[in-house]
């Protein structure tokens, strides 16, 4: 499974939604130059100051309260995402299998 997921161009703010049955909270913030990721399931932190990158997951770590992974897709580049360019050349998307789509992600997604 393969989901976009909408964001706002503001240096930081909070998501919550529901991804394969799992209750997400993510925080996205800029400092600086680099865009960080914070994963919340339920009452479990998954991750916290993950930098974002182009095209490289963003949970380095496997965890057993969640399933998937996060990858930032730069549509017109390979560039590291800042705020001002989400989503309209950066895009985030949740797979629940990051071997399985990365080839595809890097040659195929149109937005």
């Amino acid at each position: 499974m393969l989901i976009e997921i909408p964001l706002s161009n503001v240096p930081s703010k909070i998501y919550k939604m529901l991804l394969n049955d799992q209750e997400c909270t993510i925080k996205l913030y800029q400092k600086g130059k680099n865009m960080f990721f914070d994963l919340q399931v339920g009452a479990e932190q998954i991750c916290t100051g993950a930098i974002c990158l182009n095209l490289v997951p963003i949970i380095q770590n496997s965890n057993p309260h969640f399933t998937g992974n996060f990858v930032f897709v730069d549509i017109f580049g390979d560039t590291a995402p800042y705020f001002e360019g989400l989503n309209e050349r950066y895009f985030l998307v949740y797979v629940t299998d990051i071997q399985k789509y990365t080839k595809l992600i890097q040659h195929t997604i149109t937005f």
